[in-house]
């Protein structure tokens, strides 16, 4: 079978479920899974946005046990291959969190944060299994061991390792939702960590000032929170100066929708245009590497206000995009007659598939 072939039965699964035919669906589903593992490696994107949909179909069933197989499979290809302080682990991991939530399974997402700091605290290379909890009551609560600002702080170790810092972040991440009091004392902790080695961990550095700052929004301390992130801005600066890395421009627009989220809106505004000047510094039509960043950049922050049903804000980025487009590739250019249609589309709304069709084009 080919990977066209296997493509086609797992798109022929999306429509068969839609249509109420669950056996046919659930057995394209398992034969998508196995030719993707197959043609594949096991941790690649399209094996794992099966491997998802196969275990969310297993969920809606009730089928818990057969779910937990499927993550069970996924998390251990992942920690045979990149191991358990991996980035890549790490995302499957939170993957695997929201999972459970969204199946309400709260007890059980709770359960296996802290088998997940449990693995981060041994060494790299005992690669410690971390199993999908089974959805039991009976579970014992003394086995998640202390309070979670214990386990929090057990976990926040100074290290100047980026990738042990973006672990712990991470599950500071997990443990956003129970808004615990630890992280609020924690993260000033390694923000100043991160400022003490800037030419290693400066992403990192930001990223906690923008979890430090959510907490100090969610608990309406305004004037803490416009202080981190001005901080996080001026590094930020610096950052985007070495070149316009994937995580620089994701916590540019990390600060920047935190302003917004702290109602300042000109500061949210002031920060992507002084990111967008930056990049439109060095665009020009051979460096199409380039272009692509800075488009999608823009692009991101459209959808960003789309989905905040800030429909005058996403319509004036598209118009950026087209206007840099145009500047950069000329009005008959393929792209630029994409952006055209971007904009025109619905004045409210553009599709998902839209935009992920002039990025593939870019």
């Amino acid at each position: 079978m080919s990977l066209d072939e296997v493509r086609s039965l797992f798109s022929e699964a999306a429509s068969l479920l839609s249509e109420g035919d669950l056996s046919e669906a659930e057995h394209r589903l398992e034969k998508a899974l196995a030719g993707f593992s197959r043609l594949l490696p096991p941790t690649h994107e399209e094996t794992l946005r099966a491997a998802y949909r196969l275990a969310a179909f297993f969920a809606r069933a009730n089928r818990v046990s057969d779910a937990n197989d499927v993550l069970n499979w996924v998390s251990n290809n992942h920690l045979k291959k990149f191991g358990a302080h991996d980035v890549r682990t790490m995302k499957h991991y939170l993957r695997t969190v929201e999972l459970l939530q969204s199946w309400s399974r709260d007890a059980d997402a709770e359960v296996l944060i802290y088998r997940i700091i449990d693995a981060l605290e041994s060494p790299p290379t005992a690669n410690h299994p971390v199993e999908t909890p089974s959805a039991d009551p009976r579970l014992p609560q003394a086995s998640l061991g202390g309070s979670s600002d214990e386990q929090i702080s057990a976990l926040f170790l100074e290290t100047e390792d980026a990738r042990a810092i973006d672990a712990q972040l991470q599950i500071a991440d997990l443990f956003f939702s129970k808004r615990s009091e630890g992280l609020e004392e924690l993260l000033p902790r390694l923000i100043t960590h991160c400022q003490r080695h800037p030419e290693k961990l400066a992403p990192q550095g930001i990223r906690a000032a923008c979890n430090l700052a959510r907490l100090k929004i969610d608990k309406k301390k305004s004037g803490e929170a416009d202080a981190l992130l001005d901080n996080a801005r001026a590094s930020l600066w610096k950052l985007l100066a070495e070149g316009p890395s994937p995580e620089a421009l994701k916590a540019c627009r990390s600060i920047a929708f935190l302003y917004l989220d702290n109602d300042q809106k000109s500061a949210c505004y002031s920060t992507l245009e002084a990111a967008v000047a930056t990049l439109s510094l060095r665009l020009n039509r051979s460096d199409k590497m380039h272009c692509s960043v800075v488009y999608e950049f823009i692009l991101q922050v459209a959808r960003r206000f789309q989905s905040l049903l800030a429909h005058e804000d996403a319509t004036y980025w598209l118009q950026r995009l087209l206007g840099l487009t145009i500047l950069t590739l000329g009005p008959e250019d393929p792209l630029t007659k994409k952006a055209e249609r971007l904009l025109r589309g619905d004045d409210k709304s553009y599709p998902r598939d839209s935009v992920d069709e002039f990025m593939e084009a870019a």
